[in-house]
């Protein structure tokens, strides 16, 4: 039998690539085999997952160093934050978003100092607005400075953030126009950011109700999907306790079930292809102090998943 790598550069030199057929019965039928030989176009979808989000850049590292790159992009929240780097140029993204990253805390996120600062502020901020606990002026100037283009136009692939309609709960495709308020919307978490308005809709964070866009991505064409999921995957031991975590591991919970009909192929109507991260069970995703070890570990994971 011949190694793999001997099998993937004969058939690359002949500018084609094995079929899952060929890869199966030599026994080399990879995740990243079966990704490339998978019909197109190919689609990366990034979900939601806050700070979590940091997960993706070490995926699409190890996606790069595959070989594997997408035709357009689907992003929802921070998978949006994130996408958009990918669909101005892949081979450059997981650079840029590890500088990215490296760069930003909470404070540069949603704009607070210390934890007792953090806490006044946000405390002011909901008794004078009545609709959110954090001004939005910090993820906007962020948006608005480290964006890598200004519109949907000037980027190199189809670019496409989730949000939400946050008075009919549809799911709200934002494809042209601008990208700061596209991207402002998208990553409006309800209570915690104010909606942004566009084109006369209140729209919310698109991980309310598809945090894992995959059927979205079909509508708009994909042939086949790749998932970069930021979402918590460890299972939790002992049952939370208090309120704030109580209400942590419900969300999760909820998150879990959406994920279940995203990644399912058949339901989708296409291959999905999933990446799944793990993180750190004492971890949030509104802890940005971690960023460093999450890129790291999503790396790890996505490189063992690929050609494991």
């Amino acid at each position: 039998m011949l190694p793999r790598s001997a099998i993937y550069l004969a058939t690359k030199s002949r500018g084609e690539l094995p079929s899952l057929a060929t890869m199966a019965t030599n026994g080399v039928a990879t995740l990243a085999d079966r990704i490339l030989a998978a019909p197109g176009p190919r689609t990366f979808v990034l979900s939601g997952g806050g700070a979590y989000g940091a997960v993706q850049v070490g995926m699409l590292r190890a996606l790069e160093e595959a070989g594997i790159r997408p035709d357009s992009v689907v992003g929802a929240s921070v998978g949006a934050l994130n996408g958009v780097f990918v669909a101005d140029d892949p081979q450059t993204a997981a650079t840029r978003l590890t500088e990215l990253w490296s760069s930003i805390d909470g404070k540069a996120v949603f704009g607070t100092g210390g934890r007792g600062r953090g806490s006044l502020s946000m405390i002011r901020h909901i008794v004078k607005t009545r609709s959110s606990l954090v001004d939005p002026q910090a993820i906007n100037e962020l948006i608005r400075t480290r964006a890598p283009r200004r519109t949907f136009a000037e980027l190199g692939l189809p670019f496409h953030a989730i949000a939400t309609d946050h008075l009919t709960g549809e799911i709200v495709v934002l494809s042209d126009g601008d990208l700061e308020p596209a991207l402002a919307a998208t990553s409006a978490i309800p209570g915690v950011l104010p909606a942004r308005e566009i084109d006369g809709r209140r729209l919310v964070d698109g991980g309310v109700v598809a945090m894992f866009p995959t059927h979205t991505a079909k509508e708009l064409g994909a042939g086949s999907i790749v998932l970069l999921d930021a979402t918590p995957t460890d299972a939790r031991d002992n049952p939370p306790r208090g309120l704030p975590l109580s209400l942590i591991h419900t969300l999760a919970l909820m998150i879990r079930a959406q994920r279940h009909s995203a990644t399912d192929s058949e339901a989708v109507g296409c291959d999905v292809f999933t990446l799944p991260s793990a993180t750190p069970p004492d971890a949030t995703a509104f802890d940005f102090r971690r960023t460093v070890s999450l890129i790291n570990d999503g790396y790890q994971r996505a490189t063992g998943h690929l050609h494991g």
